[in-house]
């Protein structure tokens, strides 16, 4: 797959800062790891989601999956819109206050509000609880990629969460995001 990168918020300064290195580090493994994907290798029995996600998780073996970003939980309810897929917290002692949330969006269009705000509150609860830096990243496909068939015309795509951060949630979104749009 190949990918695209739109940076949201205050991302440019972010990755000048001294800890910059570690966030583009951590993006640019994201980024190899997705433009390894080969969808031509996908059997008819996996989901595409599932298969990327399988690619992702043999990289990024060091990154906590199906993170919670809260403790308060209402009771006996689904938890996913308070899941991140992956996290992983900078273990350098000079720069321990570093957290790169992952999210995979491929998923029905009515679930963007859900997906930003998630990534938003977790950052926000990071930096609050830590005086740290989160960078945020999403990734969602194509429309030439939605096109060919590998999810159905429900999910959201790379340019519609990009109008969504721009223009319906940008009075909300303050913390660094990065959009990764995969074809």
């Amino acid at each position: 797959m190949r990918t695209s990168f739109e940076y949201f918020g205050d991302t440019d300064s972010l990755l000048s800062e001294p800890a910059g290195s570690w966030f583009k580090s951590q993006s640019d493994l994201v980024r190899k790891t997705l433009e390894s994907v080969d969808l031509n290798q996908l059997d008819a029995s996996t989901k595409t989601t599932e298969y990327i996600r399988q690619n992702l998780d043999r990289h990024l073996h060091s990154w906590a999956t199906k993170v919670l970003f809260t403790s308060v939980l209402p009771p006996n309810r689904a938890t996913s819109n308070y899941k991140i897929d992956y996290q992983l917290r900078n273990k350098d002692s000079s720069t321990a206050k570093n957290l790169v949330s992952l999210e995979l969006v491929f998923d029905n269009r009515q679930a963007i509000g859900t997906n930003l705000l998630k990534l938003e509150t977790s950052a926000r609860q990071f930096v609050f609880d830590t005086g740290g830096t989160c960078l945020s990243l999403i990734v969602a496909p194509s429309q030439d990629l939605k096109d060919s068939g590998y999810w159905d015309d429900s999910v959201a795509t790379g340019p519609e969460y990009s109008w969504a951060i721009r223009k319906a949630y940008n009075f909300l979104l303050t913390s660094p995001l990065i959009l990764i749009t995969v074809s």
